[in-house]
């Protein structure tokens, strides 16, 4: 882990250890409702990406060989 996830304020702020507890549980509970939303985000990107390759095809990149750029007709070889 990067950092600590309950700070030293809240820490500080509460008078006593069962105190201390809930918001350090709470804190905990945030934590990991940012991770599965951020786990569930990368899923669904991930079937997107999956989604859009098998209908129009792989990304091919910005240059002069690719089909279209911006709305242009191909290029003639």
């Amino acid at each position: 882990m990067k950092k600590a996830t309950t700070s030293i304020d809240a820490l500080a702020s509460v008078s006593s250890f069962s105190e201390m507890k809930e918001v350090a549980w709470e804190e905990v509970k945030k934590s990991f409702e940012s991770f599965c939303l951020m786990a569930g985000f990368d899923s669904l990107m991930k079937m997107f990406e999956q989604d859009a390759e098998e209908s129009v095809g792989p990304v091919t990149g910005v240059g002069p060989e690719s089909a279209a750029i911006a709305g242009e007709l191909p290029r003639e070889r």
